[in-house]
């Protein structure tokens, strides 16, 4: 994946991304204070076989700009939606990760048409439908004394079980890796940005789009429960649990999460 990244104005910001490969469009929209860099190699690469994969930093974020005000979860939307016009991109599959399967639901919502396919890994409905984490992992979450890569340290606790982060303790560096870590205000917006959004249950039936969920049994951060109500709630949707997956069950196993994403999207 090239490192120098592009760069794009979309709503008083300005928007840092990448293309790999080419084919299809496949947004990737990526979870709170992540930054394009943190998305798996081996999940990119192979996705990018034949795709034209799009990776890119919200506003506030690793090499995007941080405009002044309050964030939001439509406006995050927005500018995903703004970047995928700005690329010339009328029709795009998405893929989004925690809070980035938020922003992909709501890019769905404000912008029918524009997405063909969507897959939302670990994520939920928010607002008061959503399955909240026990007290513990949001005393961690919420803990906005560390940042950057003691920061992914921290939270990588949380994203796998802890038999795998003490098997496979060399994951952290590309959970943590990123080009400019997010300020501690920044991180604080996009939480409240969170926090305030109105969630997705009451229009979840009316999406016509196919729909892949996938979860981890044991994922702490999003408790597996929502994808769950989320597949009864969407017609048609597709539901994969992954056995022993965390909340970064995109690290722990790259190679069945992507045969599953290029199964659907195929």
């Amino acid at each position: 994946m090239p490192r120098i990244p592009s760069r794009v104005s979309v709503g008083g910001a300005e928007l840092a991304y990448r293309v790999v490969g080419d084919g299809p469009a496949l947004l990737l929209i990526m979870g709170h204070t992540g930054s394009m860099d943190q998305w798996p190699l081996a999940v990119v690469n192979s996705l990018a076989r034949d795709r034209r994969v799009i990776v890119y930093d919200h506003r506030g974020m690793g090499d995007s700009s941080s405009p002044p005000g309050e964030w939001t979860i439509e406006q995050l939307a927005d500018d995903a939606a703004g970047l995928l016009a700005s690329l010339g991109i009328a029709l795009t599959d998405v893929l989004g990760w925690s809070m980035g399967g938020l922003v992909a639901q709501e890019l769905a919502f404000r912008h029918p048409g524009l997405v063909r396919r969507m897959v939302l890994v670990a994520t939920s409905p928010g607002g008061s439908a959503a399955r909240r984490p026990d007290q513990a992992v949001l005393d961690v979450l919420h803990d906005d004394s560390i940042i950057g890569a003691e920061r992914g340290r921290r939270v990588w606790g949380l994203m796998v079980p802890q038999e795998f982060a003490e098997a496979f303790p060399a994951f952290i560096p590309e959970v943590a890796r990123t080009r400019r870590a997010a300020t501690r205000d920044d991180a604080l917006r996009q939480w409240r940005a969170i926090e305030s959004w109105r969630g997705s249950w009451d229009l979840l039936p009316t999406l016509v789009i196919p729909v892949l969920l996938v979860t981890g049994t044991c994922d702490v951060v999003t408790p597996p429960d929502n994808s769950l109500r989320m597949a009864e709630r969407i017609p048609g949707s597709w539901l994969v649990r992954m056995d022993g997956g965390g909340h970064g069950v995109i690290y722990q196993y790259p190679g069945r999460f992507t045969g599953v994403v290029r199964a659907f999207l195929e």
